[in-house]
């Protein structure tokens, strides 16, 4: 007797008939858990893209110094070993003569939005975990806690989530961000910001609005020799890479 094939556990219908578990108060404390470890991961990922939009705006306008530039580095240096930058012409052929570039730094809302970027996979990566989490069994829930595994069957769950179809997920995730801010006591807009505000909180602080700097310099001061050699106004080493002009 030929019998008949139930649909797969993630399989839309399934989904939709699917009774939700209670959300436990452990629930709940790991649901917030979750989102503190969300926001750390996702600060690293931003960090790294804002990192990577500064160093190719840096190659980007990487040049000679500006003859104001280079004087504003004399006077520097001047100041810095307590002499009249009218006394300083060795110190001054020097750099003119040195390997030292300037870039400019990138606004910090051109970083923003290259951070930003990585926003909207981030925001779906939070909430396929967050629906694994409300979705998982509390046989599941407890023997992954009692195991120490919770993060690691969160994120095998939420692997399993990305192949379901977008309709499929998008019910699902409204089902269970409904289901929380039901057991919660909130409502649902307030239960979908907790994931929200979760990563834009970790993008701002992955990304602080500083006030730009408008040029840095990189390299060093070439060693002086003959009549410009002196062993107070152009030190062999001197490296001021990444201070402001």
């Amino acid at each position: 007797m030929a019998t008949k094939a139930r649909p797969s556990a993630s399989g839309t219908g399934a989904s939709k008939a699917r009774k939700l578990p209670e959300v436990t108060v452990g629930k709940f404390e790991e649901a917030s858990r979750l989102l503190d470890r969300i926001a750390e991961e996702k600060q690293g990922l931003f960090i790294a893209k804002a990192a990577g939009y500064r160093e190719r705006h840096r190659q980007a306008t990487d040049r000679p110094l500006r003859p104001e530039e280079a004087a504003q580095v004399a006077a520097a240096l001047a100041e810095s070993i307590d002499v009249n930058i009218e006394d300083a012409g060795p110190a001054v052929r020097s750099i003119q003569r040195s390997d030292l570039r300037a870039y400019d730094e990138p606004e910090p809302r051109e970083v923003l939005l290259a951070a930003g970027v990585a926003t909207g996979p981030a925001l779906i990566e939070a909430v396929k975990q967050f629906v694994s989490l409300i979705e998982m069994s509390d046989g599941e829930f407890e023997e992954a806690c009692e195991n120490g595994t919770l993060d690691e069957t969160l994120d095998r769950a939420a692997g399993v989530l990305r192949g379901a179809s977008l309709k499929d997920a998008r019910e699902r995730a409204r089902r269970a961000l409904d289901h929380f801010a039901d057991a919660a006591g909130v409502g649902l807009g307030e239960a979908w910001s907790l994931l929200v505000s979760t990563i834009g909180q970790a993008l701002l602080q992955a990304v602080p609005n500083q006030d730009p700097s408008s040029s840095s310099l990189t390299g060093s001061l070439a060693p002086t020799s003959g009549d410009d050699e002196t062993s107070s106004t152009a030190p062999p080493s001197a490296t001021p890479a990444t201070s402001s002009v």
